[in-house]
């Protein structure tokens, strides 16, 4: 782009100081918004084995990966699904089911781009812009609409419509709007479920937590349909995760 080479600064890790400002010392942040948000989750040590509970003959500690805690998912317009890893995992699996491996504070972030909170901002905005979320959970526990959709099917990337997406992916049309949010909130921890089980399969571990940070952790029943689903002990935590981390990379050197 014909820009002076000046400009760019070799490569370095989050938390290096790279000058002062007024006598305010200047650090690297954890690269971006997720990377810190992710280390401002305060994990518990993982509870992961190297076996499925149920099939272990199908797992062998071989290839294992002795990853750095446990499942998280930073929940905001998209959901980013993934787990701390020591290396990048670059296998076959891995590169057909689109996980990518971040840089992150000393550590790999193993993780999968995943549909969030959009397909139902865009349902909201279509059916009851004005109705608070509180009503609109509570519409949704009450609904007994059991269909659900693939929720990163490419119809509900960017539809002119939300609705007719989901009008057009089920065989029985919502009558209420309880009966499309239920849909969505159910389809998207089915989405998790998927996931995490793919997760699993390339690290060859099991874990029994998932930790939830961002606006989708306010969400409890998202939340709980979530542990449902996936039969993990959901943590979530509607925290400035972000904040917190970039302030504990601070803190650290």
């Amino acid at each position: 782009m014909g820009l002076p080479k000046h400009l760019f600064h070799p490569l370095q890790a989050p938390g290096t100081c790279i000058g002062e400002y007024r006598g305010i010392k200047v650090k690297l942040c954890a690269t971006h918004d997720t990377a810190s948000a992710v280390e401002g989750i305060p994990m518990d040590a993982p509870t992961c084995h190297p076996a499925s509970p149920c099939h272990p003959e199908e797992r062998s500690d071989e290839g294992s990966q002795k990853n750095l805690g446990s499942p998280y998912i930073s929940s905001g317009t998209w959901s980013l699904l993934g787990v701390k890893s020591p290396q990048p995992i670059t296998d076959e699996a891995s590169m057909q089911a689109n996980w990518s491996n971040e840089g992150g504070v000393g550590y790999t972030r193993y993780q999968k781009n995943i549909m969030g909170m959009w397909i139902v901002n865009r349902l909201r905005n279509e059916l009851c812009p004005e109705k608070p979320w509180q009503e609109i959970t509570a519409e949704a526990e009450q609904s007994a609409f059991e269909e659900t959709v693939d929720a990163n099917a490419p119809a509900f990337l960017a539809p002119k419509s939300m609705v007719e997406a989901f009008d057009a992916a089920l065989q029985t049309k919502p009558i209420s709007v309880g009966d499309y949010f239920r849909c969505a909130y159910r389809s998207l921890a089915l989405s998790y479920k998927n996931a995490i089980a793919e997760l699993e399969q390339n690290t060859n571990m099991w874990y029994d937590k998932l930790y939830i940070v961002g606006g989708g952790a306010k969400n409890g029943f998202l939340n709980r349909l979530t542990e449902e689903a996936t039969g993990k002990t959901v943590v979530a935590l509607p925290i400035e995760a972000t904040a917190l981390g970039n302030i504990k990379i601070q803190m650290k050197r």
